[in-house]
Parts: structure tokens; sequence; C-alpha cells
């Protein structure tokens, strides 16, 4: 009987063991640079842990394998999820150019708050490449362009924090990254022809749709947007709808793949 109970022991244990080293994992990676200019970017992105927020929107996921958020150098400015190969990358030169931006459009404002905007910015954006991330992986239907979608539940995930102060900030960055390309936002003889045909919607189109979402959903906080002419009185309207329409569908398309809550211990 001891034997016995002994061998149950241990073959439990052994479960246990290739259970924990099976389940997917959600890792960070910061890889380091040997271009001397970009080393500034790496290092900041690295001592304020700019992945951590996406990567615990991504760990209450049930991932079907592991997923790696990783910053790199790339060669090109540019963020983005691969499919079939597990990974988010998000590239030093695309934080180098968010954070050159900062410097010379927000010189006004002290340093911890431009410091604040480019880890902010990245919040936002990781959490944008994570949607598509999420889209792929448990194959969201979508009707519609997948740039929108992605904002939106970035948008979704960064609303629901519960935090208000946490939420304000990573608005601001996402404020910025829409707007860095554009310092006289509302003045339209910029527009190009390829304005129009990227993937992408215009970058205001966005900025409107996060005042938008915001305005939904803390109605009495962000009442100052419609009162200071931030958001129009026409599209704010219809607002309410468009977090209603959000809401349901991330609640019945995307949180089903979320981890369940263990049962605690009596």
């Amino acid at each position: 009987m001891k034997m016995t109970a002994f061998l149950t022991s241990i073959l439990s244990i052994l479960c246990g063991i290739g259970s924990a080293l099976a389940a997917p994992t959600v890792s960070v990676r910061y890889t380091p640079t040997d271009n001397e200019a970009l080393k500034p970017y790496y290092e900041f992105i690295k001592e304020h842990d700019s992945l951590a927020p996406a990567a615990a929107t991504a760990n209450l996921f049930k991932w079907p394998h592991n997923l790696l958020l990783e910053t790199k150098e790339c060669n090109e400015v540019n963020a983005m999820y691969f499919p079939g190969q597990n990974k988010i990358v998000m590239c030093y030169e695309i934080f180098k150019d968010i954070a050159e931006k900062v410097e010379a459009q927000l010189g006004h404002h002290d340093q911890k708050y431009r410091n604040e905007i480019k880890h902010n910015s990245l919040v936002f954006l990781f959490r944008h490449e994570l949607s598509h991330a999420i889209f792929d992986i448990f194959k969201i239907p979508l009707i519609g362009n997948e740039e929108i979608a992605a904002d939106a539940s970035a948008f979704y995930f960064t609303l629901s924090n519960g935090d208000l102060e946490t939420e304000r900030k990573i608005l601001l960055g996402a404020k910025f990254y829409f707007m860095r390309k554009n310092e006289n936002f509302g003045d339209d003889t910029r527009y190009q022809f390829g304005t129009f045909s990227d993937i992408h919607p215009l970058y205001e189109q966005r900025y409107f749709n996060m005042l938008c979402y915001a305005y939904a959903r803390y109605p009495e906080q962000a009442s100052f947007l419609v009162q200071q002419e931030l958001l129009p009185q026409g599209r704010a309207d219809y607002c309410p709808r468009e977090w209603q329409q959000l809401s349901y569908g991330v609640e019945r398309l995307i949180l089903p793949y979320f981890k369940k809550p263990k049962a605690s211990k009596q």
C-alpha cells in the first residue's frame, strides 16, 4: 500500500510538471542592439518595461502556443505581428521616430511628461499589434477594416483597466502616436492620394474614434470633450452606441478565449 501511494504521488507530481511545461507562455524580450544611434531607445524601453502592459493583456488569454513580444532593431520604421511565427515585434526605429517627435513637438512640457507620452505611445501601439494576433490566432471574424478593429480592441482593453489615471495617460500616448505626423492638425493641405489609399485609416479618424470610446465609457469624466468642442456633438451622440457595439463584439468573440479564473481554495 505504501509503495502504491508513493508511486501515485510520484505520478501526480510528474503529471503536474508535464502540464506546467506544456502550458503556453507569453514572454517578453528586449533584444539589445549594437547600433549606437538606437541604443538610447532600447535602454528607455527596457528601463520603463514598456511591453509589460501588453504582456499583462496577453496573459488574460488561453493561447494555444507560446507567444513572444519583442523589441529589436529592424532596419525599418515599423511594428508588426508575424502570422505563423507566434511573435509580435516593435522596432526601435519606430520608437526613435516617436521619441524624436515628442522632443520636437512637446518641448514646452517637462521631461517627466514627455517620457510618459513616449512610454504610453508604445503601450497603445503594442496593444494594437496584440489585437492583430488575437484576431488571427483565435480566428475572430471581422467585418470591415482590420486596422480599425485593432484600434477598437486596443481601446477596449485600455478603457477596461479600472484605473482612470492610467487610462488617461495611455490615451494621451495614443493621441500623440496618431497626431505626431501632423503638427497642424486639421489642416488638410498635406493630404496626398496615397494618404487615402493606405490600409490604415487617417490618423485624425483614429484619434476621434479614441475620443468617442472614452466619452461613451466615462460620460461624466469625459463630458469636457463635448463642452470644450474637442468632440463634435454630432459624433458624440453616436458614441454610446459605438461603445455598446464594441463591448458586445469583444464579449461575444474575444472574451471566451480568456483564461478561466482559478477557484479559490477553501
